[in-house]
């Protein structure tokens, strides 16, 4: 059995920013990477929902 891995939030943001800035599918960063491609799908749909968050204003 092997051992689930653990991705730091830095390193998911670099993987979905290359991703989204080149023209390369889940399947292709899925063979590069060596994450499943379902994976790397799940970070770039949670990055799009969650990048209306970092321009939002914080009260003073």
């Amino acid at each position: 059995m092997t051992k689930r891995r653990r991705f730091t939030p830095e390193f998911k943001a670099q993987v979905v920013l290359d991703m989204i800035t080149t023209p390369k599918s889940a399947g292709q960063a899925s063979r590069e990477y060596d994450i499943k491609d379902s994976v790397l799908s799940r970070w770039k749909q949670e990055f799009i929902e969650r990048s209306p968050m970092l321009f939002e204003q914080s009260p003073v």
